[in-house]
């Protein structure tokens, strides 16, 4: 009988570190460029968002909206981190905007701004 109970311990025991705990699902942006609130220079920027861990490029998304309003989703770039999400923001000009990234276990917004804006 205290083998059966022992087994079942473990087994429980077991369990309960297999089991995540939804708070530690998620991973979280650690590094981004641009920078949350931050500014750059106008012209082409290439953004990269760093992760605490391990992301799936195929479920991720980056979308950049300007400061008129208008959205579009960037074309993510292989990189061999297995953390790190790339992608060319294209020629932007002054003005502020705000990157999400909707993935399978992060979403989130980085809002920045084009250096020349008011």
């Amino acid at each position: 009988m205290r083998l059966l109970q022992a087994f079942l311990v473990l087994v429980l025991a077991s369990v309960s570190t297999l089991v995540a705990n939804p708070t530690q699902a998620h991973d979280v942006v650690v590094q981004s460029y641009p920078s949350r609130n931050g500014s750059v220079r106008p012209g082409e920027v290439v953004v990269e968002i760093k992760y605490s861990g391990r992301i799936d490029i195929g479920r991720s998304r980056l979308t950049l909206a300007g400061s008129d309003g208008h959205e579009r989703e960037l074309s993510l770039v292989n990189t061999a981190a297995p953390n790190v999400l790339k992608a060319s923001a294209g020629s932007l000009g002054p003005g502020m905007y705000i990157l999400s990234s909707d993935g399978h276990l992060t979403r989130g917004t980085i809002p920045f701004r084009v250096a020349g804006a008011e």
